[in-house]
């Protein structure tokens, strides 16, 4: 008498023999499904109200399922049962809610008296999220203790200490968002590594590192910094001085050759915001503004093209915004710009320490103004001093949140 799981040579199928009568099992047992004539089954099965999967060797399917046809997903617990209405976090920051037929969700979602988002991938969203279509922003409950975890915010909520009224959509407009914070920083060169700044601790939200100049210079001190940035926390930063005896799409090619670390460091590309330094060479002489903005946007452009959509800003000074150069093109096709203006007060004495919201003149008649609607960075001296530092440093203000940051340095 046989005892125990037989597999039939003919049909490739299992049998389970009970040790103590050799009776053939039916039903579920010891991770099988056997039908009514004591043969496994595979593929999906209801028994009893519930889902099961077994698998091409019959045995019952445990955890996280992709289904061929459909690509999307379907979860089976430890007991072999398929999840149906409900949310399953199989590993760290990545969840899923399974509908009634036990098939993932994707897209917005209301789920009892809560809206969720789920991506491309199934996977819950938390934190911000821009919408495309209107250019607006949303934010769902980022931790994971509260009940609300992944739920879209309605009404008058806080956020990283910055109050927001989403209304009863979700939502706040673009401009609401953009302007809801200012972060404080400095844009950095070879000089300042050569006098010994210690981005650890220095007081800054982030960090601009010069990379590159013209087609083959590297600033020496360029790695250092951009890694000493992120490991310290703050939101990193890097520029490219414009030579526009270079070329334009030479120049861009060397700026982001070098930030990928296609010779060797990191790929900072998707971690940093980028920018186009465009001003004249006071060193060299060199005119590089009178190229106009056909030279600058074909570096955007392509730079954009290169990084697989990142779009950088542009730095210049507010005269150069205001001149016979029209910006409208660079402008319209989203590139921001980083404007730089001294008043008196924050240069003739220099400042100490960051100036928390410092006075912006722009959108003047009198230098017809009108490409960008307001500078995204702000530099407003390059004589100011912070704490651990003993040299004059430029001093900006960015008028956003860190996940705007951040959505600036993402492929878009």
């Amino acid at each position: 008498m046989y005892k125990g799981l037989l597999r039939w040579n003919a049909t490739k199928d299992y049998s389970y023999f009970d040790e103590l009568d050799g009776r053939a099992h039916t039903g579920l047992y010891k991770d099988y499904y056997f039908g009514a004539d004591g043969r496994s089954k595979r593929w999906t099965q209801n028994i009893e109200g519930n889902t099961y999967y077994f698998d091409g060797s019959y045995k019952m399917y445990k955890g996280l399922l992709r289904w061929n046809a459909t690509k999307d997903y379907s979860y089976f617990g430890d007991n072999g049962v398929m999840v149906v209405s409900n949310f399953v976090t199989p590993t760290t920051n990545k969840t899923y809610y399974f509908n009634n037929d036990g098939h993932s969700l994707r897209w917005l979602q209301t789920l009892g008296s809560r809206t969720y988002y789920f991506n491309e991938a199934y996977l819950m969203h938390t934190g911000w999220l821009r919408w495309n279509a209107d250019d607006t922003f949303s934010y769902f409950e980022t931790n994971p203790s509260s009940t609300d975890y992944g739920a879209m915010y309605k009404g008058s909520r806080i956020v990283n200490g910055v109050s927001y009224d989403f209304g009863d959509k979700g939502k706040i407009t673009s401009s609401v968002y953009h302007n809801s914070g200012i972060l404080h920083g400095i844009d950095i060169y070879s000089g300042t590594g050569d006098a010994g700044i210690n981005i650890a601790t220095i007081p800054a939200d982030f960090i601009i590192v010069k990379a590159t100049q013209g087609t083959t210079y590297v600033n020496p001190y360029f790695q250092q910094h951009a890694r000493e940035t992120l490991a310290a926390g703050k939101l990193l930063g890097i520029y490219h001085f414009v030579d526009t005896t270079k070329g334009a799409l030479n120049e861009a090619r060397h700026f982001v050759n070098t930030i990928k670390g296609t010779s060797g460091g990191m790929n900072y590309i998707g971690k940093a915001t980028l920018f186009l330094d465009w001003e004249n060479n006071d060193v060299t002489g060199q005119n590089n503004i009178d190229k106009g903005p056909k030279y600058a946007k074909t570096f955007l452009d392509e730079v954009s093209r290169l990084t697989g959509g990142v779009k950088p800003l542009i730095y210049m000074s507010k005269h150069v915004t205001g001149e016979s150069y029209n910006w409208k093109e660079v402008a319209d096709a989203g590139y921001g710009l980083w404007m730089a203006q001294y008043l008196y007060k924050y240069y003739n004495n220099g400042v100490n320490g960051h100036v928390d919201n410092p006075t912006l003149i722009y959108d003047d008649a009198s230098d017809n103004q009108k490409e960008w609607s307001k500078p995204t960075l702000y530099q407003y001296t390059s004589r100011g001093r912070l704490p651990g530092y003993s040299k004059e440093l430029d001093m900006n203000v960015f008028y956003g949140t860190p996940q705007y940051w951040k959505y600036l340095a993402s492929r878009r």
